[in-house]
Parts: structure tokens; sequence; C-alpha cells
């Protein structure tokens, strides 16, 4: 191989991992919060969790946030429940990549009613 092909290769390369590293930087910074109800959880490495329309959400660590609590995050959720989740990242199917959960709260009558209370008071 001549060294302008090498040189080419070698950029192609590189420039493959920096948008590599700007997708998964940008996608890990997207947060979104909603509720859910929890169908099944998937006990692997990353933890899995279904919800009532067949999403996928995944329950790991993340360095960007320093959110090392994984396994506390997976055993506090229970199948059947509805939480309030907090995510960051996107579904990827190229690279397999799903929400990560990075905060949740479990959703109750009380805090359903509370929420209620509070939205009348505030349009007063």
């Amino acid at each position: 191989m001549s060294d302008s092909t090498e040189a080419l290769i070698g950029f192609i390369f590189l420039l493959g991992i920096g948008i590599f590293a700007i997708i998964s930087l940008t996608t890990s910074m997207q947060i979104t919060e909603k509720d859910i109800t929890v169908i099944e959880k998937v006990p692997v490495q990353p933890y899995k969790i279904i919800d009532e329309n067949d999403n996928m959400y995944v329950i790991q660590d993340q360095w960007q946030a320093a959110k090392f609590d994984s396994g506390n995050r997976y055993a506090r959720i229970k199948e059947g429940k509805q939480y309030h989740i907090m995510t960051s990242g996107m579904r990827f199917p190229l690279l397999s990549w799903y929400p990560n959960i990075i905060e949740m709260t479990e959703v109750t009558n009380q805090t359903i009613t509370g929420t209620i209370s509070n939205a009348i008071k505030n349009n007063r």
C-alpha cells in the first residue's frame, strides 16, 4: 500500500472514532422525563426494564452524570408498579443503545392526588 492510501485509511478510522464519540456524548446528555409502568425486569447486566408500551430502558452506571448506583436503582424497581423516570440518552438501534434510567420515583395515589391539588391551587 502506498503512503497516501495508509494516510487515508488512518484518517477515515480517526474520523469514525470522532463521530462515535460525539454521538455517544450528545445522546447521553439528552434528558427525558415520563411516567411508565414496569412490566418486566431483565436481570442481566446492563439491567433492562420493559414498560407497558414495550419500550426498553437500561439501568447502568453513567460516568458523565457521576451515577454509580445501578444495582441499587434496579433493586428498587418492582414489576407492575408505576414510576416517574428521568432518562439520559436515546434509542440508537445500530449500536443497541437504550435510554438509561438515572432517576426514578414510584408514583402512588398520594403522589397523583398531591399533583392534582397543587395544579388546582396554582390555577386559582
